[in-house]
């Protein structure tokens, strides 16, 4: 109804610039209601923006070796806080967190963790598209077997969870 009603101004049409402000509002209503989630995510050799990267050809690496990776996560709903910059302006920030944890799979052992890491970024413009790197370094110590890789997200403006899980398998040479 909300829609319907802000599409007309005394009885007539309002304009599309009027149209697309109420839209972004009632998006960004919408986006606190859904929550943080994780749109894609990905283990990368190279990272040049946002959708811009390059996977490893498998997520296989072979045991007795530090694995050094990139973690690509691409979030949606994230919330953002509006607030005024030291020129008077406004800015929008989002402030998000990122743990990285590592399960082997046949006893479910956390056998390695990436501790709670925060990032709070300022822009003038509202943003639409986010995402985040972790340059990190998987140990040499890893036995043979699979493993689940959890990226858990926290959205402290918001103060919603996400998570997803990417699998992982360790090989002998």
């Amino acid at each position: 109804r909300s829609l319907l009603r802000s599409m007309t101004s005394e009885g007539e049409l309002v304009s599309p610039d009027q149209l697309l402000g109420r839209l972004e509002q009632i998006q960004e209503q919408l986006n606190a209601w859904a929550g943080l989630s994780i749109k894609k995510a990905a283990l990368c050799t190279r990272v040049d923006g946002y959708g811009r990267y390059e996977t490893f050809p498998s997520y296989r690496f072979v045991a007795g070796r530090a694995q050094q990776m990139i973690v690509y996560t691409e979030l949606d709903h994230f919330m953002q806080r509006e607030g005024t910059g030291p020129d008077g302006q406004t800015r929008y920030e989002i402030e998000l967190s990122q743990r990285l944890e590592l399960y082997h799979v046949a006893d479910d052992l956390n056998t390695w963790n990436e501790p709670a890491d925060s990032v709070l970024d300022v822009s003038r413009n509202r943003v639409r598209d986010y995402y985040l790197t972790n340059l990190v370094k998987l140990p040499a110590n890893l036995g043979v077997g699979r493993y689940r890789l959890k990226i858990v997200m926290r959205d402290l403006i918001g103060e919603k969870v996400a998570e997803t899980i990417i699998p992982i398998e360790i090989v002998a040479q």
